[in-house]
């Protein structure tokens, strides 16, 4: 089974030191501008000025992203595949249980890729299955 290879995320920060943060960026200021990564010998490429938050799927099997997560009209959350196609649209899969809510994160809860949305000023997380496209139960995150 071929997978992504060579997953690496772009940013303008060069050797900058995130951890200790000695120019008190903020957090959208520390985020990458893109992502890049190699499939079957092909490169491939994700950027945007919004930033981004991109996290590599178990097993290297797609990428799923936050885009813009602090802007609400720029906002997306996409899984693509390793050639770099759409597999699934999580805004469009979720819309009847976040509405108008802005993702802000994407990591893996127990097991379980979850994204992470901010709705009317409350944080809440959902899992999502990169097989089915199925949405699970939108639960408080604190």
């Amino acid at each position: 089974m071929s997978v992504i290879e060579n997953f690496s995320v772009i940013d303008n920060l060069g050797s900058y030191d995130r951890a200790a943060n000695p120019h008190g960026l903020s957090v959208r200021e520390l985020l990458p501008t893109g992502v890049s990564w190699s499939f079957l010998e092909c490169s491939y490429k994700i950027k945007n000025p919004h930033k981004l938050i991109p996290k590599l799927l178990l097993d290297g099997i797609g990428i799923a992203v936050v885009i813009a997560p602090f802007d609400i009209h720029e906002n997306k959350a996409l899984i693509v595949k390793p050639g770099g196609d759409l597999m699934w649209d999580v805004r469009a899969a979720a819309k009847a249980i976040i509405g108008q809510g802005v993702f802000s994160d994407v990591r893996y809860v127990s097991g379980s890729l979850c994204f992470f949305v901010n709705i009317n000023g409350l944080d809440y997380r959902f899992s999502f299955d990169v097989v089915s496209g199925a949405v699970g139960v939108l639960t408080p995150s604190y």
